[in-house]
């Protein structure tokens, strides 16, 4: 079973950036936005709300991007979260 990190780039598509959307976290791990949004309920990740938009603090964006791990199981790929 090969083990990855999901965040080997999460620095560069939040440089710059205060927050970044649930949608671009969840493109950026792999993941739906449903899932991110199971992370949230869990307390994973802390969101504001900027107008119609939902918003992750970039820093803690990239602790959970660097917690994300992908793993093979059978002919799938799997993103957990450790």
């Amino acid at each position: 079973m090969a083990e990855a990190t999901a965040s080997a780039s999460a620095p560069a598509i939040l440089e710059g950036a205060d927050y970044i959307t649930v949608k671009k976290i969840a493109e950026k791990a792999g993941v739906s936005r449903a899932t991110i949004y199971a992370h949230i309920e869990r307390g994973n990740l802390t969101v504001k709300k900027v107008g119609f938009y939902t918003v992750i603090e970039a820093a803690d964006a990239i602790r959970f991007l660097k917690r994300l791990r992908t793993i093979r199981l059978g002919n799938r790929d799997i993103v957990i979260y450790q």
